[in-house]
C-alpha cells in the first residue's frame, strides 16, 4: 500500500502496524520521493527512493528510525540525497567519502601529527623532554583539533603573544615570558619543518615562514642576574618546605651548579657515592661529552635522604619510571612561599617580592661566587660543564693536571 501526502509528526505518530508480514510506505507531497516505511511491528523508517541519474534501476536509501530521526532533520537529509540521485551519485557514496574525508582529517589533525612528531623525534633529542611539553602544553592544548593545514601565521604570532604576555609583571613582559616565546617558536617552527619534510599531510609551507621573532616579543637580553644570600637563603627554605621532588631538585641546583634538565633527568647509575661523584653521561650534555660533578658533603646529605624506588629516575613522581616534569608550576609554587617568608620575615610591615628569578639563575650565581675563590678560572668553569678549547672533557676533583688536547 502507499499513500501520498503532507507528513507531519502527528501523521506520522497515527500510522497503524502494517498487516503481519508486510510493509507499506507514505509518501510526503513536499519532498515527493521521501517517505517513511511503516512495518508489521509499528517500526517506522524514513527512505528517499529515486533512480539515479543515467541508471535504469532506481535505488533505496535508507535515512534513520523515527522518532530518533526526527521528520525535520530526515526532510533536510532527503533533499541532499535527491540532489545526489540528480548529479549521478549515490547517496551512499557520498557518506563513504564523507566517512574517508573525515579519518583523514582526523589523521591530518595537529595533535595526530604533534604526537607524532614527538615520537619520531624530539624524543631522541637532548632537550627532547623540554620540548615535547612545551608543544603539549602551548601548541596541542590550542590546535590539536584542527587540521594542521588550517594553521595559518596568525595562530602562531598570537599563540607566541600569549605566552609572552603570560609572564607580564605590572605592564612590562618580563624576560622569562620572552624566553618562553622563543622557546616555543622555536618548537614550532622545528615540528612544521618535520612535517613538511615528510610531505605527507597536504602542507605547502610552514605558518613560521616570515615570521621575525624579535618584532613580536623583543630582543633577546643576556640574563645578568645574580642572587644575594639572603635571597638564597629564602629560596633554600622555600624548597624544604617544598619538599621532594621539586624541592630537592632545587636544592641540588644550588648546590651543584648545573642545568635544570641534567639534574632533573639524573638516574641512580650515574652516581657513585662512596667516590663522591656524579656523572653526567654525553648524551644528556650539552657539549655532548661526559661530564663528572664532584659532590660536596652537603650534595651527599641531599642525595642520600632521596627515597628509592624500582626505577631508575632520582627525582620522579612516578616511582622512578620517569623524570620530573612541570617545573613552571613548582617555580611558582616556590615563588609562593618565599612570598609568605618574605612577609613573615617583615613582621607585618609591607615588604617588596623578591625580584624575578630563574632556575638558570643558581648556575649563574654558582659561578659567580666560585670567583671569590682561591682556585684556577679553569676549575670554575670545569665544575659546572663549561669546556674550553683544546683541553681534555673531564674534571676529576682529585686531579690537579689539565692536559692539552
Amino acid at each position: 500500500m502507499t499513500t501520498r501526502k503532507v507528513l507531519t509528526d502527528r501523521g506520522i505518530q497515527a500510522l497503524k502496524p502494517a498487516a503481519s508480514g508486510r510493509r507499506y510506505v507514505v509518501y510526503d507531497t513536499i519532498v515527493p520521493p521521501f517517505g517513511v516505511r511503516v512495518s508489521d511491528k509499528g517500526h517506522k523508517t524514513f527512505i528517499v527512493y529515486r533512480r539515479v541519474a543515467g541508471q535504469h534501476r532506481p535505488a533505496r536509501l535508507t535515512l534513520g528510525n523515527y522518532p530518533s530521526l526526527s521528520l525535520d532533520k530526515a526532510r533536510e537529509r532527503a533533499k541532499a540525497a535527491v540532489d545526489d540521485f540528480q548529479s549521478g551519485v549515490h547517496p551512499r557514496e557520498r557518506e563513504k567519502e564523507r566517512q574517508r574525508a573525515e579519518r583523514k582529517r582526523n589523521d591530518d589533525n595537529f595533535e595526530a601529527i604533534a604526537e607524532e612528531f614527538i615520537q619520531r623525534h624530539a624524543v631522541k633529542l637532548r632537550w627532547g623532554d623540554a620540548m615535547s611539553s612545551t608543544i603539549r602544553r602551548e601548541l596541542i592544548s590550542r590546535w590539536g583539533d584542527k587540521p594542521i593545514t588550517d594553521i595559518n601565521r596568525r595562530d602562531v604570532v598570537e599563540m607566541l603573544e600569549r605566552i609572552a604576555d603570560g609572564h607580564k609583571k605590572g605592564k612590562i613582559r618580563s624576560a622569562g615570558g620572552r624566553y618562553a616565546a622563543r622557546h616555543a617558536f622555536a618548537y614550532t617552527s622545528k615540528l612544521f619543518n618535520w612535517a613538511l619534510a615528510r610531505d605527507l599531510y597536504g602542507l605547502q609551507t610552514s605558518p613560521c615562514d616570515r615570521i621575525k621573532i624579535r618584532e613580536i616579543v623583543g630582543s633577546a637580553e643576556p640574563r645578568q642576574r645574580v642572587l644575594t644570600d639572603e635571597e638564597l637563603r629564602q629560596i633554600w627554605r622555600a624548597a624544604i618546605e617544598l619538599g621532594y621532588p621539586f624541592g630537592t631538585l632545587t636544592q641540588l641546583l644550588l648546590v651543584t651548579g648545573q642545568r635544570l634538565n641534567e639534574a632533573a633527568r639524573a638516574r641512580w647509575s650515574e652516581f657513585d657515592l662512596a667516590a663522591k661523584l656524579w656523572t653526567l653521561p654525553p648524551e644528556r650534555m650539552k657539549g655532548d661529552a661526559a661530564h663528572e660533578v664532584p659532590l660536596s658533603s652537603l650534595a651527599l646529605e641531599l642525595i642520600r635522604a632521596i627515597p628509592r624506588f624500582d626505577g631508575e629516575y632520582v627525582l620522579t613522581t612516578t616511582f622512578g619510571e620517569r623524570p620530573i616534569s612541570g617545573f613552571s608550576k613548582a617555580k611558582d609554587r616556590l615563588d609562593e612561599l618565599i612570598a609568605e617568608q618574605r612577609k613573615t620575615d617583615a613582621r607585618g610591615k609591607s615588604v617588596e617580592p623578591m625580584p624575578a628569578w630563574q632556575f638558570h639563575d643558581l648556575r649563574r650565581t654558582m659561578r659567580t661566587h666560585l670567583s671569590g675563590l682561591p682556585i684556577q678560572e679553569l676549575v670554575r668553569e670545569l665544575v659546572i660543564a663549561h669546556r674550553k678549547p683544546g683541553l681534555h672533557k673531564v674534571f676529576r676533583p682529585d686531579s690537579a693536571v689539565y692536559a692539552s688536547g
